[in-house]
């Protein structure tokens, strides 16, 4: 038997290294890494790392960080490195304002009787409707490399205006404007105004080639949104006349919610069903009317309920809005009703209705605010979610707003433990209209009174904390918060550095994970229209994008997640364009204001409320800026 060999002669031919391991055990590493810093400094130590975590790592970060939302194909690191300053700005409420305001001060009380839209469907006259003009808008967009599409359009009064732009880097490169005037069409204002537009994606090729424009007369009209025809009514969407009623009952359209290749229509009394088409016509393969331009054609619904007379539907003022639920039911928001949220379902012997299971009290869900047989009550909004990722959740959930200042999150079908009455502890009793969801962080809620847009958390455990990255410190990130409530601060365990074997953080990092230290907080919203407006809609091109756009009285307000260089570049490329490039609108810069309004779960008493909120103005010296120390909010706060 040969003789061992000296044992400090024996050594592996290949060293471990980490980047000699299998990549399945590599993803799960990056698994556990909680900041972007964290990636980016391993990328750092090595050629071969950094090819890995750019095949691999940042694929993993974004989807365990980020899964919850719609992701973009593109470039993972890029869409890591977009995500986590947007989630930064949106937790420091660094926001930037402006407005885009119509040229029209009143809605005249009549127009120019032109071809007369009076005469399709034999509709009669109505009252001029809105003074002045709302505006309802709708946003959408899709990444190609580096640039982004974007396109924008919204309806005031009988006009329609689309805003096509090229971005690259969320800042603008080209834009194009294309007002579609109602009245040469024949619409007036007031009887003929927009009350509902929605765009159609075509999933094709990924971009929105047509939308969707209800007016409140009933008409309901297919526009395209193409480049060559930008404008153009490829169709209209109406059922057959009656010996009743010659618009077929499609009169005062609410809302209109797109659902991959199908459209519901909410009315006053009736929710409608129209299929879509698939593809966006090309004007060169459709038939010529006697003027030699594409011809117009009719689609009929598929389906029309009456909800008024339907077997189990109680007693109502009309519809507020009906929307696609993932699971296939629509949920509908009523107002004037004892059961203001309610579900459509397509069962073997046709479509019923259900009324919302009955909220059950509980830590989330205020007993004071759980409505009973007996109050009639008025949902302004019905907004449906997919909270399956979280413990106890469903595709039956949604969130409601409501006239009495409440926001509901809950599942349709039964008590879940997702339930949550959320409320705005500063105007407690102010009703709230429009709602906008950011993915599964948080939502926001329009004021259905005035220009306020308020931003509510969930109020669940998150999967990404931006101060993760943040040096370790004794003290918490100021300013203190400004409780309107007595609550309570949390206690500060006084630990310095973050402890990584025992999963102990120092105390900075730990109070900043609180809610206490993470209010919710109202913006609001410049008002150079006019004195005051309500909040009519609220928009988002993609779960990425870093705008919100908010419909009000006359103007369209953008509200940005701050990237300084990109708004710079905005305001430049702005301020070059003139009134006539702008559709007769004229561009306005704001300051931020803002109050913080507490964690936002509904109080047992209103009068638990008693502290004026200290209100933050957007606005400092740049050298003062630079010589801040970080703060738990954007540093142009004051």
């Amino acid at each position: 038997m040969d003789a061992l060999p000296d044992m400090a002669s024996l050594r592996l031919d290949s060293p471990a290294t980490l980047d000699s391991l299998p990549i399945s055990v590599l993803r799960s590493v990056f698994q556990h890494l909680n900041t972007a810093q964290s990636l980016g400094r391993l990328a750092r130590t090595s050629k071969a790392l950094k090819e890995i975590v750019e095949h691999h790592g940042w694929n993993v970060f974004v989807r365990n960080h980020f899964g919850y939302l719609d992701l973009p194909p593109g470039n993972w690191k890029t869409l890591a490195k977009r995500l986590t300053w947007q989630t930064r700005a949106w937790e420091r409420r660094a926001l930037l304002l402006s407005s885009l305001v119509s040229p029209r001060k009143l809605a005249p009380q009549s127009g120019r009787g032109g071809r007369g839209r009076r005469g399709r469907g034999g509709r009669s006259a109505r009252p001029a409707q809105t003074f002045p003009p709302s505006v309802f808008v709708d946003a959408a967009s899709h990444m190609t490399g580096k640039s982004e599409e974007e396109l924008v359009a919204w309806g005031i009064g009988e006009d329609v205006v689309v805003r096509w732009r090229e971005l690259r880097f969320s800042a603008p490169k080209k834009e194009k404007w294309t007002k579609v005037a109602g009245e040469m069409s024949g619409f007036k204002a007031g009887q003929d105004d927009v009350s509902a537009l929605a765009l159609i994606p075509d999933t094709e090729i990924d971009k929105t080639l047509m939308m969707l424009v209800g007016r409140a007369s009933g008409y309901l009209q297919l526009v395209s949104t193409h480049q060559t025809d930008m404008g153009r009514t490829i169709a209209w969407l109406q059922p057959e006349s009656t010996e009743e009623e010659a618009s077929g009952g499609q009169n005062d359209i609410q809302h209109i919610d797109i659902n991959q290749f199908s459209a519901t229509v909410a009315t006053k009394d009736s929710v409608l069903f129209y299929a879509l088409p698939e593809q966006w016509p090309d004007p060169e393969d459709m038939d010529l009317d006697e003027n030699g331009n594409a011809a117009e054609f009719v689609i009929r619904p598929t389906e029309k309920l009456d909800i008024k007379h339907m077997e189990g539907s109680l007693d109502f003022q009309q519809i507020r809005q009906a929307r696609h639920m993932p699971n296939g039911d629509v949920a509908l928001s009523l107002s004037g009703a004892a059961e203001p949220l309610r579900y459509l379902s397509r069962t073997p012997t046709g479509t019923v209705i259900t009324n919302a299971a009955k909220m059950q009290a509980s830590a989330r869900c205020t007993s004071s605010y759980i409505y009973t047989d007996r109050q009639t009550q008025t949902s302004r909004c019905v907004l449906p979610l997919d909270t399956n990722s979280l413990p106890g959740g469903s595709q039956q959930t949604v969130l409601s707003s409501y006239d009495d200042g409440t926001v509901r999150l809950q599942d349709l079908r039964t008590p879940s433990a997702v339930d949550t009455i959320y409320q705005d502890h500063f105007e407690l009793t102010t009703p709230t209209g429009p709602l906008l969801a950011d993915g599964m962080q948080r939502f926001l809620a329009g004021s259905a009174r005035t220009s306020v847009v308020k931003i509510f958390d969930y109020r669940w455990t998150k999967s990404y904390y931006y101060t993760d990255a943040m040096p370790c410190s004794q003290s918490p990130l100021g300013p203190d918060p400004k409780p309107l409530t007595w609550a309570s601060v949390p206690s500060n365990n006084q630990r310095e550095r973050c402890c990584y074997v025992s999963g102990k953080e120092c105390a900075r990092h730990m109070l900043a994970k609180t809610d206490f230290y993470r209010p919710n907080c109202n913006i609001y919203l410049p008002n150079i229209y006019q004195d005051a407006s309500p909040v009519y809609s609220l928009a988002r091109a993609s779960a990425t994008s870093p705008s919100i756009y908010a419909g009000l009285s006359g103007e369209l307000v953008t509200m940005s997640l701050r990237d300084q260089i990109a708004a710079e570049k905005e305001s430049v490329f702005m301020q070059k364009r003139n009134r006539k490039t702008l559709a007769g609108y004229t561009y306005h810069e704001s300051l931020t204001s803002l109050v913080e309004t507490g964690d936002g779960i509904a109080l047992k008493d209103i009068s638990e409320s008693q502290r004026v909120p200290e209100v933050r103005k957007h606005g400092r010296d740049p050298a003062l800026v630079a010589a801040q120390e970080f703060r738990r909010l954007d540093e142009w706060l004051m």
